[in-house]
């Protein structure tokens, strides 16, 4: 069986028979801001809103200090400031279609409140040569086949032509928990991809 999460305590206090626990970006975004917390209070009134805590034990008991007294049929969910969210029920499809409308109530709080009119901008282009040349790099380092996909849309142009991008990735990912998948920076490509490869590895 694969490793249990570190939440599985924190699941397991939950008195639901279904846990659904996401780091939904939308959620992570808001709570990320400076008045994050006012701003997921606003997007979330009858959830229990858990300051940041590592993941693990420490977190589990924190989350069952606060859980003790609590009324569960006015808790729609619970938010984990700077982390994540979890909605639950005892059936499997309502916690899944809580989770869905809960990460659906941040986007649109996204959308009306976050200025997102990125300016025009023209996305390089890259060589078939160039992009064997990165494919075959990352393949050696990974040691299995991987596959390249391309995001070209106007926010991804945009994101990519910052002067101080660099500074803006080495900051990690919205949140602790997703260095799990992405690290904790990713590799900026410039001219010379194997030189680039080398100093992200180093």
């Amino acid at each position: 069986a694969p490793n249990p999460s570190l939440e599985a305590i924190l699941h397991a206090i939950i008195p639901f028979k279904f846990v659904d626990h996401t780091h939904a970006d939308a959620v992570v975004t808001i709570s990320n801001t400076q008045n994050g917390k006012q701003y997921i209070q606003e997007v979330y009134p009858n959830y229990l809103i858990v300051p940041y805590i590592m993941p693990g034990f420490i977190l589990a008991h924190e989350v069952y200090k606060m859980i003790k007294d609590i009324d569960w049929s006015k808790c729609e969910g619970i938010i984990l400031h700077n982390h994540g969210i979890f909605t639950f029920d005892d059936d499997a499809k309502k916690s899944y279609e809580k989770m869905i409308d809960a990460v659906n109530k941040a986007e649109k709080y996204l959308e009306k409140n976050v200025k997102s009119d990125y300016p025009e901008c023209i996305p390089k282009k890259l060589s078939k040569k160039m992009i064997n040349l990165i494919k075959s790099e990352v393949e050696k380092l990974r040691g299995c086949e991987i596959y390249i996909m391309s995001n070209t849309s106007k926010e991804a142009c945009y994101f990519s032509t910052l002067e101080n991008l660099s500074s803006i990735v080495s900051g990690g990912p919205l949140t602790p928990e997703h260095v799990i998948r992405t690290k904790p920076f990713p590799v900026i490509i410039t001219d010379d991809p194997i030189l680039d490869i080398k100093a992200f590895v180093k």
